[in-house]
């Protein structure tokens, strides 16, 4: 693939950009982007849940994340 930072680097920003937009974005998207965000079958999966939703709740009117 390419180096390993520079691929997180691309995630970390298109991430960032995803947050500053989310309220913006409609429902069923979001909706949508967070099951994807949260599907597999991995072991910590409920407690993923639970920290992707708190963050995206708590930076959701944040205007360093805009």
């Amino acid at each position: 693939m390419g180096d390993p930072g520079a691929e997180r680097r691309v995630l970390e920003c298109l991430g960032a950009a995803l947050v500053s937009e989310w309220s913006s974005l409609r429902t069923d998207v979001q909706r949508k982007l967070f099951e994807h965000a949260t599907s597999g079958k991995l072991r910590d999966a409920a407690q993923l849940k639970t920290r992707i939703a708190r963050f995206l709740h708590d930076h959701k009117d944040d205007p360093d994340s805009r």
